[in-house]
């Protein structure tokens, strides 16, 4: 089995589920998801993990409890975090998400590159 490649583009992302927005919910609900996630990415990965939509509201605020830093340093090294956790489970998407984030926050694009082309072998500096 070949290792996935790991890439800083945008990939595309095609669920295997369905969209809470494309189920049998009531419209009520789909209303509160419609308002969580408007104004927001609303990705199909935000909108799947709407068909259990009281753990995508707790998901939110994990998130940006451990994202949102007004330090970009450490946003940055956060975000390198989980590209190191999508880097060895094995996740081409969550890799490339997070990694541009890593080249964003630390306005370092060969770095970000570099780690994920090489792991954990990566020379990275400390």
């Amino acid at each position: 089995m070949t290792e996935p490649r790991f890439t800083l583009d945008f990939l595309d992302w095609i669920p295997w589920p369905a969209r809470a927005t494309d189920t049998d919910l009531s419209d009520a609900r789909k209303g509160e998801i419609d308002a969580f996630v408007h104004g927001k990415n609303a990705s199909d990965y935000l909108l799947v993990l709407a068909n259990d939509f009281d753990s995508l509201q707790a998901r939110a605020l994990v998130h940006r409890h451990v994202y949102a830093d007004d330090d970009r340093t450490q946003a940055g090294y956060r975000e390198l975090g989980a590209t190191t956790t999508a880097r060895i489970n094995g996740c081409v998407f969550c890799a490339s998400v997070h990694a541009r984030h890593v080249a964003n926050y630390l306005g370092d694009r060969p770095l970000a590159q570099r780690f994920l082309d090489d792991g954990l072998e990566a020379d990275l500096p400390p």
